[in-house]
């Protein structure tokens, strides 16, 4: 990995972070700003505890697991994006809100229907999302912060 994607990824599971996201949105060509986008936000649901029981390293394949399975629905120019510990984001650029509620009730079942246990004896993992349209002129942060209420 070059050291610039190295600064625009997340080590551990190879999605975008922080950095990486602001670089994309600044990119003209990631969203046409007329166009409706969706942000779904995802949480995995008691991730402390899947820490505490079956150890870090668990923890840490959930992750990168839950990364592979957001990916597998992204389409090209989607972007998947861990904010930090167990909490993602999925942008989904020229989606209405209906296509993107769509794309989180797939990735929900996909969660809840993964086998877990390949990772760790009695693994279950959840996941929790929130879901806000994104609309031409607004503020990526208005949405987020309607998504994470809606995650709530």
């Amino acid at each position: 990995m070059a050291l610039k994607d190295a600064a625009l990824q997340d080590p551990l599971t190879g999605a975008l972070n922080r950095r990486g996201l602001a670089t994309a949105l600044a990119t003209s060509a990631w969203r046409d700003p007329a166009q409706p986008a969706v942000a779904v936000l995802i949480d995995a649901d008691h991730f402390k505890a899947v820490n505490d029981t079956h150890g870090h390293a668990v923890g840490d394949a959930v992750l990168v697991r839950l990364v592979r399975l957001m990916q597998g629905l992204a389409r090209q120019g989607d972007l998947v994006v861990r904010l930090g510990g167990e909490e993602f984001l999925l942008l989904l650029p020229h989606t209405e809100r209906a296509g993107g509620l769509a794309v989180a009730e797939r990735l929900r079942h996909a969660v809840a229907r993964d086998d877990w246990q390949r990772l760790a004896a009695g693994l279950a993992v959840t996941a929790s999302l929130g879901l806000a349209a994104w609309g031409p002129g607004e503020a990526l942060d208005d949405a987020l912060a309607r998504a994470d209420a809606a995650l709530y």
